[in-house]
């Protein structure tokens, strides 16, 4: 509630939430519910993930790096190899449904996770980011 009158009175919004413990003032600057929340927000988007939650995140992703905007990881491998591996994060990504973007490189692929619909990192794109690593390791030791 107190996001949405962010957007209309931001003035009020702000002097709401000082009145709040901090831990709900975050609150009403994040449009689509508690920043770091797993679930989604009011709206029913995904929430955003915070910076914190986010660096979290990036400890166990060792191969990522990024903001709360977008994640990206390139992976070293044969063109033989490519195709193998996406068609098992395809199958992993309808397996969540969930999308990732590509880009083909020099050397192999590089992998974006994001959530459009909110122009953030949450935490469907973690899972997302585990999965392409998750098949990353499979391709990478011959499966």
């Amino acid at each position: 509630m107190l996001s949405g009158i962010h957007f209309s009175e931001p003035e009020l919004a702000d002097a709401l939430a000082s009145r709040l413990p901090e831990e709900f003032a975050q609150w009403s600057q994040d449009p689509n519910g508690a920043m770091g929340r797993s679930d989604t927000g009011q709206s029913g988007m995904p929430s955003r993930l915070d910076r914190a939650t986010l660096e979290h995140a990036l400890g166990r992703l060792r191969e990522w790096e990024g903001d709360t905007t977008g994640l990206t990881r390139s992976v070293d491998l044969p063109r033989v190899r490519v195709t193998p591996l996406l068609n098992r994060i395809d199958r992993a990504a309808h397996e969540i449904d969930h999308s990732y973007e590509h880009e083909f490189t020099d050397t192999g692929i590089a992998f974006t996770v994001r959530t459009a619909s909110v122009g953030a990192v949450t935490t469907r794109d973690i899972e997302m980011a585990e999965r392409i690593d998750e098949a990353v390791a499979a391709i990478g030791s011959g499966g």
